[in-house]
């Protein structure tokens, strides 16, 4: 994060100049939007998937279901065998892992606010 101090001017008439006045808009619209985001209530689901060597599954197929809403999301892993689901709401999962030549596996999960599961 970079942090960058800013003197607000005022002219002769005490009121801030043009460019001054942007400035502060523009920072209070991004602070607004970034406690906009932290309230939004969600969490995150990511994560790695691995055979019993430890070498990674790329194309794996992972769906995560809301059990109270039945509401899917489904992602595939990349070629490092990560996965990562956009924001979803708190609440109760089932998390499946498909993979070609391999065991499905099946899990489960409670995902709470600001949470990464």
């Amino acid at each position: 994060m970079e942090l960058t101090v800013v003197f607000l001017v005022k002219d002769e008439r005490g009121k801030l100049m043009m460019s001054q006045r942007v400035f502060l808009f523009a920072s209070l619209a991004v602070m607004s939007v970034l406690i906009a985001t932290a309230q939004t209530g969600s969490g995150r689901v990511q994560g790695s998937v691995k055979d019993a060597s430890g070498a990674p599954i790329a194309g794996a197929t992972i769906t995560i279901a809301n059990t109270a809403t039945a509401v899917e999301n489904t992602t595939k892993t990349n070629e490092t065998g990560l996965f990562v689901f956009p924001p979803v709401v708190p609440g109760n999962y089932t998390i499946t892992e498909q993979a070609q030549g391999m065991e499905t596996w099946k899990g489960s999960f409670l995902l709470q606010v600001g949470q990464t599961a």
